[in-house]
């Protein structure tokens, strides 16, 4: 008993009772991320609590009303109902309402909540995408990886060429990955790409989650950068789309991923391990899309400026340019020694902006793009918004910059610049306005962390009020505010973003309207050429309808064939014309004549928009002259044969 009652004494004695104890204490696993503070709580690396879903059933129900409200609202607009534009908005506010009010009005939030965040809108979005168009492809560019991936299942090789897109084959990713999965489970183009596209683009929202959980090690900040993420003008549609980028960019931020925890990680094996991770990612981000894998190189060459620059630890210095060096690497090798015809793609382009640039240069007037006021006040104010909410939370990286995770975050915050140099090419007309948008998809990833760093600072903060009881009192506004920011964000994206305003709501047949200029007159046309006429023939279209006629019909439209429907007579220019692009076949839709083009070009080689309508003398007068012959005609779409006319012989036109 000697050695017990030793031990016993040498026991501290138990702690007098202090009251009730507090809530952490009583029930460690009811820990969470609050208001994305320090402590164990924030911190990605504690002992994780178990799975509760909290408020995200509601959430997800909020968000799922929305969808459903804009999926009605689509179907109003078939019906051409007047109430379809309203219930669009009011179905997008709800799909963002929900989250936003998750983030910054409640102040504990739940792993589970912050990681449904991160895939419940992705989801989402892509569902309002497929709403828009159930039952086929919508998007003039899907057309073209359309065709791509028909020619891998009909010649069982990459690389065919491609007139509706000559570098799409070049980078075969995307319809690799789609016929892959349509003749093993026998599926058709348009389904196996939904299921590819749909798991892809809820995978670039959990990527974009872990990459900046991992960086921060904040939930909160996580979940936000994914929200912010998810406001960009080309994820709602755009990165929804059956297009290489699509794809190419969950494996960009994958590799990132990859390289993060490479950086991080102090085990030389598992070091290793995610390295090959990363150039895994690298090579698939090569090979399914060039500007992604572009991208990729300048945000590896960011991270590592941030370590430069934020003192990263010297022994782990030489792992991120190894990484850099392969992914240059493999760019040079596949698109030098592979995909030849990149810089004739991208030469098209760039000649047009450093046209634009020269002609600004000189005191060229910017104008407004013709679009309803509300949405210009919209676009323009996220903008105005977005640059203003990235420039205060940059300049708060660049303070924080002495903690931890510095260095990492540093290398975003110098990333996030990318935004205001893309905001210069948003001056330079529809080139450079496309160009913004696009260039948006890459720079949102480290601009929605900036932004997540400001809108910390409007959490709804519970304060002591020096006796050791809680004040309940909130600065309500302030996180209202937030709220309020990310739905201006949001809408302002939508207005930015694809489709454009007069194709926003589908609907009956508009001329030159993009989604809006696709039904089933142009594509029964299109699926005819394809059967009855010889494979790349050159025919002379309006814009869309060469755009189908070149992907699904596989054949070789011709975009700048304007003047052969420009006069009501035949003419000498139209003559040279034919025989310059040996132009076999005219394709007349009637429709030229009722409507103007809501684009405002009737033809791909316009140099200024119309203001007036085709003439119909213009389009029909195929039937009165000899030797032409009409091969196909539904009542609205004409293809005319110009084999045997006057536009193929010697004779001299009027």
């Amino acid at each position: 008993m000697e050695p017990f009652q030793r031990a016993q004494r040498l026991r501290p004695p138990p702690p007098k009772y202090q009251g009730r104890p507090r809530a952490v204490e009583a029930a460690p696993h009811a820990i969470v991320d609050r208001a994305g503070q320090g402590g164990l709580e924030g911190r990605h690396g504690s002992s994780p609590p178990p799975i509760t879903l909290g408020r995200l059933p509601l959430v997800a129900f909020v968000t799922a009303c929305g969808v459903m409200i804009v999926a009605i609202a689509f179907a109003a607009s078939r019906a051409n109902s007047h109430w379809a534009e309203p219930l669009f908005w009011f179905g997008q506010v709800l799909v963002y309402a929900g989250p936003a009010c998750l983030v910054m009005l409640r102040r504990p939030i739940t792993r589970a909540e912050a990681l449904g965040l991160a895939w419940l809108l992705p989801l989402a979005t892509y569902v309002i995408t497929v709403a828009y168009s159930p039952f086929h492809f919508i998007f003039v560019d899907e057309f073209a990886h359309v065709r791509t991936a028909q020619s891998i299942l009909i010649t069982h090789h990459l690389f065919v060429n491609n007139p509706a897109d000559f570098v799409s084959p070049q980078y075969p990713g995307l319809e690799i990955v789609t016929t892959a999965l349509a003749s093993l489970a026998h599926l058709s183009i348009f389904v196996s790409g939904l299921i590819v596209v749909g798991v892809a683009h809820v995978l670039l929202g959990l990527g974009v989650y872990f990459l900046i959980l991992e960086i921060t090690q904040r939930r909160r900040l996580a979940a936000l950068a994914v929200l912010i993420y998810a406001t960009g003008p080309n994820f709602k549609f755009f990165d929804s789309y059956f297009v290489y980028e699509a794809l190419a960019l969950p494996f960009m931020v994958a590799c990132l991923f990859a390289a993060v925890k490479m950086v991080k990680e102090a085990n030389p094996r598992l070091a290793l391990g995610w390295a090959l991770a990363a150039c895994f990612m690298a090579a698939a981000t090569v090979v399914t899309h060039h500007v992604t894998s572009y991208f990729l190189l300048i945000f590896l060459l960011v991270l590592e400026a941030g370590l430069l620059l934020g003192g990263g630890r010297p022994r782990h210095l030489w792992r991120l340019p190894a990484l850099t060096v392969a992914t240059a690497g493999l760019i040079v090798l596949w698109d030098f020694g592979v995909a030849s015809l990149t810089v004739l793609y991208f030469s098209y382009p760039i000649a047009a902006i450093v046209e634009t640039a020269r002609h600004f240069g000189h005191g060229v007037s910017v104008t407004l793009p013709r679009a309803p006021l509300l949405d210009l006040a919209l676009e323009y104010g996220s903008i105005l918004l977005l640059c203003l909410l990235a420039a205060i939370g940059i300049s708060r990286m660049w303070r924080s910059r002495k903690s931890t995770q510095s260095p990492l975050i540093l290398g975003l915050a110098i990333a996030s610049l990318g935004l205001f140099a893309a905001l210069v090419f948003r001056l330079l007309g529809a080139e450079g306005s496309q160009l913004y948008g696009r260039a948006t998809s890459f720079f949102m990833v480290p601009v929605s962390l900036a932004v997540a760093f400001t809108l910390r600072g409007l959490y709804a903060r519970r304060k002591s009020n020096g006796t050791g009881m809680r004040n309940t009192k909130l600065s309500m506004p302030r996180p209202w505010i937030g709220v309020a920011a990310i739905l201006l964000l949001a809408l302002g994206g939508i207005t930015l973003g694809e489709p454009p305003y007069y194709a926003r709501l589908p609907g009956s047949f508009l001329v030159e309207a993009w989604e809006r200029s696709i039904d089933e007159h142009n594509l029964d046309l299109s699926q005819w050429a394809a059967a009855e006429l010889p494979i790349n023939t050159s025919i002379s279209s309006d814009s869309i309808t060469s755009s189908l006629l070149d992907s699904i019909g596989h054949q070789e439209a011709l975009y700048t064939g304007g003047g052969l429907f420009a006069q009501a007579d035949l003419t000498t220019a139209a003559r040279r014309l034919v025989s310059k692009y040996k132009i076999a076949f005219v394709v007349v839709d009637k429709r030229l004549a009722e409507q103007l083009p809501a684009d405002g070009f009737y033809f791909g080689n316009q140099s200024s928009p119309n203001h007036s309508k085709l003439p119909l003398r213009d389009l029909t007068k195929f039937n009165h002259i000899a030797g032409v012959s009409r091969i196909f005609n539904d009542g609205t779409i004409s293809v005319y044969a110009l084999a045997g006319s006057l536009y193929t012989t010697t004779t001299r036109g009027s």
